[in-house]
């Protein structure tokens, strides 16, 4: 694991914990049975310990910093490696050893990869820990219950089947972010803009799928949280379309940058 990947990944397992610590964390810690209002209230006391103890109440309550600052986290690790080895010439180097297609859908490859990694691993660390210091009990009656969004009933009844294709979305949307930034990194010459420019597309494409045209279905924030207003042929189908699409543009910009070379 290089340094920058190291970098996003404890700086998303950062805001993981913060999220956690806002919502069930803090009362983990500072959770008082003496307070006047639940003073010799067992089954209050109860009820609360077995609520914040879950591990599925910790899990689906945690993400919320994630969600804003994931297209950050995404693109730090290896999104900008086209550009430093162009503007160093490098990856002229590169292409004696191998042919120019293998090492641009190597490129490809390897940045959208480690894209999805930067936002699975941090994520799978977290769950491993909630799983080893929390109540596990999918059956308990203080797990809190989805009434709506995408795989609801999953989460009530197979939590765990449910998290895991959470992983894999947030996978597939790293890997979406990481692949703009790649794109975008044939086009400019400055890393500066490789890193922020995907934030920045982020946050127009939120106001104007959301707020100016009332289309949440194509919110890049409604597929990370599953929110109900999308179905998952939007969700997953609008995913391949970006990859797909972020492909060809990468194959047809580092030809058309190695012909004016």
């Amino acid at each position: 694991m290089n340094k920058r990947m190291l970098v996003s990944c404890m700086f998303a397992l950062v805001l993981i914990f913060l999220t956690a610590y806002d919502r069930y964390l803090y009362d983990v810690l500072f959770f008082d049975p003496e307070a006047p209002d639940i003073r010799g209230n067992h089954q209050a006391i109860q009820d609360i310990l077995g609520e914040i103890h879950n591990k599925y109440n910790i899990w689906e309550s945690s993400f919320s910093y994630i969600g804003i600052f994931f297209p950050l986290i995404v693109v730090f690790p290896y999104a900008a490696s086209y550009l430093e080895e162009k503007n160093q010439k490098f990856h002229y180097f590169i292409q004696t050893r191998k042919s120019f297609d293998h090492y641009v859908r190597n490129k490809f490859l390897a940045a959208t990869l480690t894209g999805g990694l930067a936002i699975f691993i941090p994520e799978f660390i977290f769950y491993a820990i909630i799983s080893i210091f929390f109540n596990n009990d999918a059956d308990s009656p203080y797990r809190q219950l989805q009434e709506e969004g995408i795989f609801y009933t999953l989460f009530n009844t197979q939590p765990e089947l449910y998290i895991w294709i959470k992983f894999l979305t947030h996978f597939l949307l790293g890997a979406c972010f990481a692949c703009i930034a790649l794109c975008l990194s044939t086009f400019v010459k400055k890393k500066a803009i490789v890193y922020v420019g995907p934030f920045l597309i982020f946050g127009i494409w939120e106001i104007t799928a959301g707020a100016i045209l009332d289309q949440y279905q194509f919110s890049p924030s409604t597929w990370y949280d599953l929110w109900p207003e999308v179905s998952p042929f939007y969700v997953y189908g609008s995913m391949i379309t970006i990859l797909i699409t972020g492909y060809v543009i990468f194959i047809w910009r580092t030809r058309r940058v190695r012909i004016d070379d």
